[in-house]
């Protein structure tokens, strides 16, 4: 029964809202019939109408002449606009007939506005022809005073000039109280006759009738269009427009007045029939208020469930944020979360601790207020990245609440939304992890493989120069046990460099500071050239080495050193682990797709399984025993693949136990270049003296003259002093070819004389022979500077020795020797550094910048060589002094360390020490004086 009296308040509900709505409907359409607002629009309308009338009179008026003026046409034009302006938007606010009305109102306004267009033309029209009239008697007066005043006024000309001007003016006075065409053509005769005797009065009366003759066409022209608007404003149908839109707000007034009360009516009759409802519904309300009150009981206990259940859910979440903090609080790196708007919203305690702050100064900032302005406009980029969606990492410095710049690595993930939010970035998750500690170790690090690269590289650079020199036989022959002494110590030498070279290419590898010259080379002849440097190690195991090429050209676009370092290396493992009669064969095949692949290929006894998977690891061996038997460090394979990838290439093998390995690279294959036609150095030959002059400087008389008798039969002149200061003033007398030199001079000793000598710029390039009994001393004494000297000879003399020493010394001055300064603090890389080059170049010396800057100010250099690691700072202080020179030499460094490609572009080459053999240095030396100036006027040195 109960669910039989709910299920009858449905309908009577349905009935009650639709007579609601029907009531609310009727009451609306009433109130919108309120006739007050046509009263408004109608005295709008008739005011309208009155201004119109006047206006038409106002026309009337000025087309009869009454008004001269304009101000009584646009007088009412403001108030016209105005009550227009009202009307519509009257019109706009009732909206009485949108498709009568408004199109009259609409058309009411178009007219008025041509009206008021005309009415402004002719203000414009009407204020010139008024100001021409109000001067035309004035310029009419002017013109009979100029006549009366001429001499000749009595002349007929003269007289029928003044009546011309009078008849004008008169009839141009008739034509703007009445403009018939009758009155214009006679203006017109006027004005060509007054024109026909202008040429014969003299000319300042003929520039008053000019001005006169102008003011004269104005009116006839201006009175004529003033006219015509007056016809235009007059013929704008504004006032039957008026009363249209008049009678048709009347007629709608009418008919509105009567839906008004229609609507009432109904109004009535639904209100009634609503009260009705109403009272059946309270009665039937009345009885079912105690179902109401037990509905209500109901409902209290079920919101106290709900509220326990919302507080137990509450908990809940209290207990799993507290755990979610306390884990996040352990962490010690920056964890937050930040929303769409950048504002905190989660964060753990690192963010207190480490920048101070309390809770309720980090929840619910933005970041901009976190980070400050300028950091937050730095990574300002990565947050927008973050919330586009994408994942961002960056590293960021950033000052803790002691004071302290921690270095940290920050990364953003993006937080997309659920359900409806699914695809949308809600925000973002922030981890900051501190690698202070981290970037410390990596600083130390490089600073110690720095100082490695310095501290070993040099001093090994200094063994290696000095045992290479020595094993050439600069200081004489070596007994056959000294040179087996000098070759355990070379090779061993050699090794300890291998060595230090790896362990420091790794680790440029690593930190992605190996430096690429990446240059266009012939891939045959670069192998050809890493074969014969390695046919010595071969030899050794007695291993042969062959190459298998195609006779065409191939090119590959590669580091030319570092490809080399890498071919030197499979050919030093394929010929240690081949078997002795062997041979180890390198290949270059062609893969097509613009891919070169080089093998190169032993017959060893392959790798092990369980060893391939890390053959290119770092330090791997595939057997510790045998390796200590074959050398290597377990560092090359993993150098060598890293190199190849670095040039574009890849890095495999394939092996088979108990018949070779074959390790292979690829390279991408370059396009050939364009073919150039070679140099020709020109002949720069010179022709000296037939008997070179020499200065013997000999404290005993008998010696010195041994020495001119020797140099006499020797093909040279000579002169003889024998005290130093006797020397000094005999070099600026006469030019010498070379000199000699006794060191156990009675005034002041040898090695001060060449000092001296040296420091003349005349004799600063003099060869000069010392022959004394002390010679081995001096040398020693005098080594810093070891070619100031051309060659030490000890007593008692050897002629032919003498004779040759003088020869060389001259012919070395007599082809034009460039001069080499070599900027470096180690005496002995200065010694072995002038010792490799002494047969083609002169060297000087510089330890420090302050040296270089003072010997570059006073002297000319073809070339420098430069040192980046000085006892006052770094090589690289010097460049911008040596490029301020004209002409500048070039330069080439060489030094423990390597550097960047961006840096190595200032300079012609760049040498690493321990990297470089005298050969190399040498052979760059060469070739970067070649390419030079000095190269351009002497015969090449590299040939």
């Amino acid at each position: 029964m109960k669910k039989k009296n709910r299920l009858a308040w449905v309908p009577m509900a349905a009935v009650s809202a639709v007579l609601l709505s029907i009531l609310v409907f009727l009451y609306a359409k009433t109130q919108s019939f309120d006739e007050s607002h046509y009263f408004e629009d109608i005295a709008v309308l008739r005011h309208l109408q009155q201004l119109d009338a006047q206006g038409e009179s106002d026309v009337l008026k000025s087309r009869i002449g009454i008004n001269t003026h304009y101000d009584a046409l646009a007088g009412n034009q403001g108030e016209v606009a105005r009550l227009m302006e009202q009307l519509q938007s009257d019109a706009d606010t009732h909206k009485h007939d949108e498709s009568g009305q408004a199109g009259r109102l609409a058309a009411l306004q178009r007219a008025i506005q041509e009206k008021t267009a005309l009415i402004e033309q002719f203000k414009s029209n009407n204020s010139v022809l008024r100001n021409s009239l109000a001067f035309l008697p004035t310029a009419a007066a002017d013109v009979q005073q100029s006549l009366g005043r001429s001499g000749s006024a009595a002349q007929p000309v003269f007289r029928q000039l003044s009546a011309g001007v009078n008849r004008l003016l008169l009839a141009s006075m008739l034509y703007s109280q009445s403009p018939t065409g009758d009155r214009g053509a006679e203006i017109q005769g006027e004005l060509s006759q007054l024109e026909t005797g202008l040429h014969l009065v003299p000319a300042d009366i003929r520039d008053g009738l000019d001005i006169f003759r102008s003011h004269v066409q104005t009116v006839l022209r201006e009175q004529k269009r003033v006219n015509e608007l007056l016809v235009g404003i007059s013929s704008a149908p504004t006032g039957k427009l008026l009363d249209d839109a008049n009678d048709a707000l009347t007629v709608e007034q009418q008919q509105a007045e009567a839906e008004g009360e229609r609507y009432g009516r109904y109004l009535l009759i639904f209100s009634a029939v609503l009260v009705a409802l109403l009272l059946y519904a309270a009665i039937d309300l009345i009885n079912s208020h105690s179902v109401i009150r037990r509905v209500n009981e109901e409902l209290v206990g079920a919101n106290e469930t709900l509220e326990q259940r919302v507080q137990d859910r509450t908990m809940a979440l209290n207990a799993s944020e507290t755990q979610l903090h306390q884990i996040t609080d352990t962490v010690p790196a920056l964890i937050a979360y930040i929303d769409a708007e950048q504002r905190f919203q989660f964060y753990n305690l690192a963010y207190e601790e480490r920048f101070g702050l309390k809770r309720e100064q980090i929840h619910g900032k933005t970041m901009r207020e976190m980070m400050g302005d300028e950091l937050y406009e730095t990574e300002r980029g990565k947050i927008e990245e973050a919330l586009a969606g994408y994942a961002a990492q960056y590293d960021r410095v950033q000052q803790t609440a002691d004071g302290q710049l921690r270095d940290y690595v920050m990364q953003y993930f993006p937080r997309y939304g659920e359900g409806e939010d699914e695809g949308k970035v809600l925000g973002f998750y922030s981890l900051g992890t501190d690698v202070t500690e981290l970037k410390r170790v990596d600083r130390m690090k490089s600073e110690f493989v720095s100082n490695v690269s310095h501290e070993l590289r040099t001093p090994l650079t200094s063994i290696r120069g000095s045992l290479g020199l020595i094993a050439g036989g600069v200081a004489g022959e070596l007994p056959p046990m000294a040179k087996n002494l000098i070759g355990i110590a070379t090779s061993n030498c050699e090794r300890l460099i291998r060595l230090i070279n790896d362990i420091l290419d790794s680790e440029k590898i690593e930190s992605g500071k190996m430096r690429f010259d990446m240059q266009q080379v012939e891939l045959q002849t670069l192998l050809a050239q890493a074969l014969s440097a390695n046919e010595g190690f071969a030899g050794q195991h007695k291993v042969k080495l062959a190459l298998e090429a195609p006779a065409d050209v191939v090119r590959v676009h590669v580091d030319s050193d570092r490809l080399t370092q890498v071919v030197t290396n499979l050919l030093s493992n394929a010929v240690k682990f081949s078997p002795p009669e062997s041979c180890v064969r390198v290949r270059v095949l062609g893969e097509g797709s613009g891919r070169i692949r080089v093998e190169v290929a032993d017959s060893g006894p392959g790798i092990p399984e369980e060893f391939r998977k890390r053959i290119f690891q770092k330090f791997s061996q595939a057997d510790t025993s045998d390796t200590r038997q074959k050398g290597g460090t377990g560092l090359g394979l993993n150098i060598s693949r890293a190199i190849v990838e670095r040039m574009g290439g890849s890095m495999g093998f394939t092996t088979q136990t108990g018949v070779g390995t074959v390790f292979f690279f690829d390279l991408p294959e370059a396009a050939a270049l364009p073919v150039q036609a070679p140099r020709i150095a020109e002949d720069q030959g010179r022709d000296g003296p037939a008997r070179p002059l020499i200065l013997v400087c000999e404290d005993d008389p008998d010696i010195a003259r041994l020495i001119n008798l020797m140099l006499d039969k020797g093909g040279f002149d000579s002169d003889m002093v024998y005290r130093a200061a006797q020397a000094m003033e005999q070099v600026v007398r006469r030019p010498y070819a070379a000199m000699t030199v006794d060191l156990g001079l009675p005034d002041l000793d040898g090695i001060s004389l060449i000092r001296s000598l040296r420091h003349e710029e005349r004799t600063r390039e003099l060869p000069i022979v010392v022959v004394s009994a002390n010679a081995e001393a001096g040398e020693l004494e005098f080594n810093n500077q070891p070619l100031a000297v051309s060659t030490w000879l000890e007593k008692p003399i050897d002629e032919n020795l003498l004779i040759l020493s003088l020869q060389r010394a001259i012919a070395n001055m007599a082809e034009g020797r460039p001069r080499i300064l070599h900027v470096e603090d180690d005496l002995d890389i200065q010694r072995i550094a002038a010792a490799i080059a002494q047969d083609f170049a002169t060297f000087e010396f510089a330890g420090t910048l302050q040296e270089a800057r003072e010997q570059l100010g006073k002297h000319h250099y073809d070339l420098v060589l430069l040192d980046l690691t000085l006892k006052d700072g770094s090589g690289w202080e010097l460049l911008d002094a040596i490029e301020a020179l004209n002409p500048a030499p070039p330069v080439v460094v060489f030094s423990a360390t390597d550097v960047a490609a961006m840096e190595s572009q200032r300079v012609e080459a760049v040498l690493v020490k321990a990297h470089t053999s005298n050969e190399a240095l040498l052979r760059t030396l060469q070739r970067v004086l070649d390419e030079s100036e000095w190269g351009t006027v002497h015969p090449p040195l590299s040939i």
